[in-house]
């Protein structure tokens, strides 16, 4: 029987977008679909370790810097990086679905990524962009409608109900084929190994700010004298590490990452929308959420999770670990009951539209 064969390309912005393409890729292959990865940097080694057997084409590098505590400066200053790689990949494309007679594309967050006589699905959970000012915010959010008008198809991983993870991002949005495919998580709760420690810090998102967290968690979780373990979150072999009740590693598996949600008693991580599903799915507990400085729908995700209860938060340059280990049982955690049927609805329709 022929394979119809997909193109599934994240977005390499820390490992976020490729995590949650896991689940979609699994499901690909049990459905009798042929994926193709396009990826790039630390997405495509991620990626690859999981999919080995899988074919993979490099994609144009996308290589985002947040240095500076402002959305509009740090995307000004590389809005002509931007826009050149936008070109890339709608030519890129066009020369990928020729060259491997592509019949369908499924896109995390690649506006580039969408083909005029392909089937193209773009995936995301920030339809409406949070910018600061109400006449920047309209020019943005018009221009981000026109790129996604390119696009079949719009899936977001959540549920469609007024309590949903995403919230506003996701709310009142037009799209002549909008679907909510529920969230999307490659962690499970059943397999996840027993580690105990009392606080767990994973790091993830674009440099240097990552850097900048990883130095004031480790001066910090130092100065605590708990039992902690510090995942770094970059994709390197050795360099792990003990500092007195401090564990540092690069890297943690997925069952790792599940065990040390569930094992904690505070954990602490940046408030992007993939580790926000991960946390729901594995029905977290106390969590201390800090957002990328600059990020506006971070920034938007730890306030909301703040009000409401559910985690702790603090800005970067604030960070007070000791602050959040004693008031750590404030926030209830996240629970989320996963449907996996909306997705495997969602990519059997897909396939079934392909013709």
């Amino acid at each position: 029987m022929f394979k119809k064969r997909i193109f599934v390309s994240p977005l390499n912005w820390g490992l976020g977008h490729a995590s949650r393409s896991v689940p979609i890729i699994n499901e690909l292959l049990n459905i009798g679909a042929e994926p193709i990865i396009g990826a790039d940097g630390s997405a495509a080694i991620f990626l690859k370790e999981i999919f080995p057997d899988l074919q993979f084409v490099s994609m144009p590098e996308c290589n985002v810097h947040y240095k500076y505590n402002s959305m509009l400066l740090n995307i000004g200053l590389q809005l002509t990086s931007l826009l050149r790689l936008l070109k890339q990949e709608r030519n890129f494309i066009r020369q990928i679905v020729k060259d491997y007679k592509i019949q369908g594309i499924i896109s995390d967050n690649r506006y580039g990524i969408a083909h005029a006589r392909t089937a193209s699905v773009f995936i995301g959970h920030q339809l409406n962009i949070k910018i600061p000012g109400s006449l920047i915010s309209k020019a943005v959010n018009y221009q981000n409608r026109q790129m996604l008008a390119k696009f079949d198809s719009i899936w977001v991983p959540d549920f469609d109900s007024p309590d949903n993870l995403s919230g506003e991002l996701s709310r009142g949005f037009k799209h002549r084929d909008l679907k909510f495919i529920g969230p999307l998580s490659r962690l499970n709760p059943e397999t996840a190994p027993k580690l105990d420690y009392k606080i767990v810090a994973i790091l993830s998102g674009p440099e240097p700010q990552r850097t900048y967290f990883e130095k004031l968690l480790t001066t910090q979780l130092i100065e605590l004298e708990l039992p902690s373990l510090l995942v770094r979150g970059i994709l390197k072999k050795g360099d792990d590490a003990q500092h007195g009740c401090l564990a540092i590693k690069n890297f943690a598996t997925e069952d790792e990452i599940a065990a040390l949600i569930k094992g904690s008693e505070l954990f602490i991580a940046r408030s992007g929308y993939s580790s926000i599903m991960d946390l729901a799915k594995m029905k977290s507990n106390h969590l201390l959420l800090v957002p990328t400085p600059g990020q506006t729908e971070q920034e938007y995700f730890a306030k909301r999770l703040s009000e409401n209860g559910s985690a702790l938060s603090q800005h970067q340059e604030k960070l007070n670990l000791k602050l959040a280990w004693e008031n750590r049982k404030k926030s209830s955690g996240l629970s989320v009951e996963y449907d996996q049927t909306l997705l495997n609805r969602a990519l059997n329709d897909f396939l079934n539209s392909i013709k």
